[in-house]
């Protein structure tokens, strides 16, 4: 086991004990090595990162003999080294710490071998995936495993050479996001004092970080240090203005100003007690996911049974479960025979001024009845001139005086009428939408507050956020903040488990996982969007027929707040929303066509609403607050508008498509095929070729078979002219190529793909159509129709000898070696193999839809060298095939190479290492998308688990074969049954394995594929059976 360390000083460990690494020079060759472990780095790249520009007359001899050094020092057990010949190096590469390739050197990662930067990344990826879970214990303990790694620079002290450079950078503001992350973190967990001299530490490395400053600030003022945390604003504003010249940002700015007013929300409280209210069980929960939440307003109703009084705000977007969380509070406390009123506040109505405390006096007043109204008639009559007249009807004594107080005065005699009124009873007040009451109903509340300590009174008010800390109306918030006895209580969406109870109760059955976590992952968590869109499913789970994708109500909600936008606006938010979930200003100007400032200004009415939200990460860039507020967007634009926006961003980002991150590669195709005609047809294909290329450099054959099947569509609006042809030909093949890795050899998807391409090929006669005849031909041969390749092989033959085509004569040998390859005849497989290798050689890419030949041809050797047992010919085929596939960024024919090697063994009878590497190969082609290939690779594991040990489960390896061949794939079922048969034999049922071995005699008799004659023949022998 070796430890690697990049963090401070370049060093190792192999088992526990420090490696001597030599001088600089070969630290650097390691350095240079870890930086891209697991890849082959050329002799040259090594030389410049040593030398630069001015390398001694024998460098290579230098490098040749440091690596030698270091693999004697971190690989003691591989007997390899510069002065032994080309075959003492040939094997599987994968298996050496450090292996030699013929244009450099790899380092790779053994079972239990670890980098400390490598390790401290994954921790902080975690670490961060914790904390946005609210997992906050989960990401102290991560992110501070992570920064104990952190001995110092990146790569130590090659930091600032070139090959180190953009990585020492790249990881040292990785370390400054874990500490701000850890401090996040650990302030959520209630942190205050005990974290200032670290964060004071921290700010000492790192003074102009506004969130270091904001984490010091927050920290001093839990330890009851506020002056000192007032300080420590001070220091900040000195600190930025006298370094960069600015002041603090808004984010800091409005931490202050709660630090300096005293706002409760700054002070984290208690895990709330989850109070058992014993409901009746027999009835259903009123909502789901709200134990905590629900437990805090039950202990705010038990409050007010006790004689205290007190304001619970329960903020949140629109729909997040408010006024169902009230209405649960209302319901405990009428149970616990509470007086109860309820205000509400409608939108678009115009409202009588104090109309917040008309509907709860009025409430209040048939509560409590002929004495409560008789109370307040004694204690604050102009209340009820100004706003209860109608209660005078029970008694007149004050008829002759109802004057009715304004101002000031009227809130202050509110306040002594509630008062009144508490002393006949505890009293539940829900103030519904308070974020919209008028300022004199503000006023109230406020007043009202400072007598809590003194009456019964529990205020739930409900108030709307537009994303996280932005309350609508925020100078009434922060004012009611700020008053006595205040909790704020913040609802995010529920997680995915209460998701699927809700889901559940609204379609009235069990709905299956994945359709609830699909549900639940649209709506983000919001229970008001996740029964809108439960709403149009069956008790299965499949969409109702009929149903709108999005319902009126979820379309109501976001209309509503369009509503209150010009046309202007709504128009530049309408064509964000077609760009995607995140947008960029400067492109979204470069699609309507407007400066940035008039795109700005249009959309800050947007943001206000809490339709937009900023990414503080990236200035200038907003994202939809909700997906299904763009989602409703969307639907209403019209079609031909809606094609007119994907044209103009797919013309717009046409220009860095090259240079762009994949993902944005992938949306613009997407863009591309969805703008329809509005498209010139020949730019757009052109744009879905260039995604292809960049998915095909991935290996992503997901990718490459959607984006082919989109760029068909769009060719077939160009004029069948050659050119165009030969595009359709090369996509059909490209889409071809993806059918047969992803749904196996015998695809029918596959096959006709295969034949469009032939088909439109035969009007060109180009590269695609000579590269469909080859993919034909090992369709064919896939189902077992070899005598039918050797017929397209006899015709490919006379046509290169007439023509001397390099093309024709490239898939002449292909076809040939193929057919050699099933019949078993080694000989000319090889010397053809030679052949073609010799006088056509690989393309440099992966774009050509012909790239497999070389490196599959070069599998195809190894294997029949393996069957006539040259272990030496075998594993250097193997490695130029290995080598090939990397050198040009292959995944697949990577994979394929190393299933070969695994495969070899089995044909060569030996188990050592390899149960563990097929079972490696297994698990990348599953992830790959491959589960033929992967099948392949578990046939063989079993059968080395149950040769080399007697451990093995035989029915896994049946299954595997039946998934193999389940599409009807017959070729190499000759050598997977052969194994079959060796385990069966082992495991004590030799009846059994003397049928499959007859099985495999009669497939190959039957498609004449000889490969594994001789297998078949020995085991037949060894089983003492004759042949049949």
């Amino acid at each position: 086991m070796a430890q690697y360390y990049l963090s401070g000083a370049v060093a190792a460990r192999v088992d526990g004990t420090p490696a001597a690494l030599g001088g600089p020079k070969q630290r650097c060759v390691l350095a240079v090595l870890l930086a891209n472990h697991g890849t082959v780095v050329s002799i040259d790249r090594l030389i410049d990162a040593v030398w630069g520009d001015e390398p001694p007359p024998k460098a290579l001899a230098s490098v040749r003999s440091y690596v030698a050094n270091l693999r004697r020092v971190l690989d003691p057990g591989a007997d390899v080294g510069p002065d032994q010949t080309p075959d003492a190096r040939r094997g599987d590469t994968q298996g050496q710490r450090l292996a030699s390739h013929p244009h450099g050197y790899q380092l790779n990662l053994l079972g239990g071998d670890t980098i400390d930067l490598v390790s401290f990344e994954s921790l902080v990826s975690k670490g961060r995936t914790a904390l946005i879970r609210h997992s906050a214990g989960a990401a102290v303990e991560m992110l501070s495993e992570a920064l104990a790694l952190w001995h110092g620079d990146p790569f130590g002290e090659f930091a600032y050479h070139e090959f180190a450079a953009p990585e020492a950078i790249r990881f040292a503001a990785l370390r400054t996001t874990a500490i701000e992350a850890r401090f996040d973190a650990a302030l959520q967990l209630g942190g205050g004092g005990e974290l200032v001299p670290e964060i004071e530490a921290a700010l000492a490395e790192h003074p102009l970080q506004e969130r270091l400053w904001g984490h010091l600030m927050l920290a001093l003022h839990r330890s009851n240090r506020t002056a000192d945390a007032i300080q420590a604003f001070d220091r900040a504003c000195t600190t930025l203005d006298r370094e960069v010249g600015t002041r603090p940002g808004e984010g800091l700015q409005t931490l202050f100003e709660k630090i300096r007013d005293g706002a409760a929300e700054l002070r984290v409280a208690p895990a709330p007690h989850v109070l058992n209210p014993d409901p009746d069980p027999a009835a259903p929960p009123p909502f789901v996911g709200r134990d905590a939440e629900l437990g805090a307003v039950t202990a705010a109703v038990r409050r007010a049974d006790g004689g205290a009084g007190g304001l619970t705000l329960v903020t949140g977007d629109s729909g997040i479960g408010k006024t169902t969380l009230a209405q649960a509070a209302v319901d405990r406390a009428r149970a616990a025979g509470i007086a109860v009123a309820w205000a509400g506040h409608p939108s678009g109505v115009k409202l009588p001024l104090l109309w917040t405390w008309i509907q709860l006096l009025r409430q209040l007043g048939g509560e409590l009845g002929t004495t409560g109204r008789k109370a307040v008639l004694r204690e604050a009559p102009g209340v009820v001139n100004a706003l209860v007249p109608e209660w005078h009807g029970d008694d007149d004594l004050n008829a002759g005086s109802r004057f009715a107080p304004t101002g000031f005065a009227l809130v202050e005699r509110i306040v002594a009428a509630l008062r009144e009124l508490s002393t006949l009873a505890p009293m539940v007040l829900v103030i519904d939408d308070l974020q919209r009451a008028d300022p004199a109903s503000i006023n109230t509340l406020v007043l009202l507050a400072e007598e809590f300590p003194r009456v019964p009174i529990q205020v739930i008010g409900n108030w709307t956020f537009f994303g996280d800390d932005r309350p609508m109306n925020r100078s009434s918030f922060e004012r009611i903040v700020r008053s006595n006895d205040t909790v704020t209580l913040h609802l995010d969406g529920i997680d995915r488990a209460a998701a699927a109870d809700l889901v559940d109760a609204v379609v009235g059955g069990t709905i299956p996982p994945a359709i609830s976590a699909q549900v639940w992952e649209q709506a983000g968590g919001n229970p008001f969007y996740i029964k809108e869109l439960a709403r149009a499913l069956d008790t299965d789970g499949a969409p109702q027929r009929g149903h709108p994708a999005l319902s009126d109500a979820v379309v109501g909600v976001v209309g509503r707040r369009l509503g209150v936008l010009d046309r202007p606006c709504r128009r530049v938010l309408c064509a964000a929303a077609v760009v995607g979930p995140e947008f960029n200003v400067a492109d979204l100007a470069d699609i309507v066509d407007l400066s940035v400032s008039t795109v700005q200004s249009r959309l800050r009415p947007a943001y206000q609403t809490g339709l937009l939200d900023e990414l503080p990460a990236r200035p200038g860039a907003y994202r939809f607050s909700h997906g299904l507020v763009r989602d409703a967007l969307i639907a209403q634009l019209a079609t031909t508008d809606r094609t007119s926006v994907h044209a103009a961003i797919a013309t717009t980002r046409t220009a860095t498509l090259a240079t762009a991150a994949y993902e944005h590669v992938i949306a613009t195709a997407d863009h591309a095929w969805r703008a329809g005609a509005e498209l010139n047809p020949d730019v757009a294909l052109g744009i879905l070729e260039i995604a292809i290329q960049r998915a095909l450099n991935r290996s992503a054959y997901h990718d490459v078979a959607g984006l082919a099947e989109h760029a068909l569509q769009i060719g077939d609006r160009l004029p069948a002219k050659p050119e165009h042809l030969d595009r359709q030909a090369t996509l059909w093949l490209h889409l071809a190529g993806a059918k047969n890795i992803l749904e196996g050899q015998a695809s029918e998807s596959a096959a006709a793909a295969v034949q469009r391409a032939f088909e439109i090929g035969q009007e060109v006669k180009g590269r695609a159509f000579y590269g469909a005849i080859a993919l034909q031909s090992m369709l064919l041969c896939a189902h077992g129709r070899i005598d039918e390749v050797e017929i397209i092989a006899i015709g490919l033959q006379d046509q290169y000898d007439k023509s001397g085509d390099p093309v024709i004569g490239l898939v002449n040998d292909f076809v040939h070696i193929l057919l050699y390859t099933l019949r078993g005849n080694t000989d000319m497989l090889i010397s053809t193999g030679l052949h073609m290798m010799d006088t056509f050689p690989p393309p440099e890419t992966v774009i050509d839809p012909l790239h497999f030949f070389h490196p599959r041809v070069y599998c195809w050797m190894a294997i029949a060298e393996a069957v006539r047992g040259d272990v030496q010919a075998m594993r250097e085929y193997h490695r130029r095939a290995l080598h090939l596939a990397q050198s040009r960024g292959d995944v697949f024919n990577i994979l394929a190479a190393r299933l070969t090697y695994v495969e070899c063994a089995a044909v060569l009878g030996v188990t050592d290492g390899i149960v563990e590497l097929a079972d490696q190969v297994d698990v990348e082609f599953t992830a790959a998308g491959s589960p033929q290939w992967a099948a392949c690779a578990r046939i063989v594991r079993v059968w080395a688990q149950v040769i080399g040990s007697g451990e093995g489960d035989a029915a896994v390896a049946f299954q595997a074969f039946d998934e193999y061949t389940c599409d009807g794939t017959t070729v190499m079922n000759t050598m997977f049954l052969c194994l079959l048969s060796d385990i069966e034999l082992h495991q004590g049922r030799p009846d059994s394995a003397r049928a499959l071995v007859h099985r495999a005699g009669r497939l190959a008799d039957a498609t004449g594929e000889q490969a594994f004659a001789r297998g078949i023949a020995e085991r037949l022998a060894a089983q003492s059976v004759e042949p049949v």
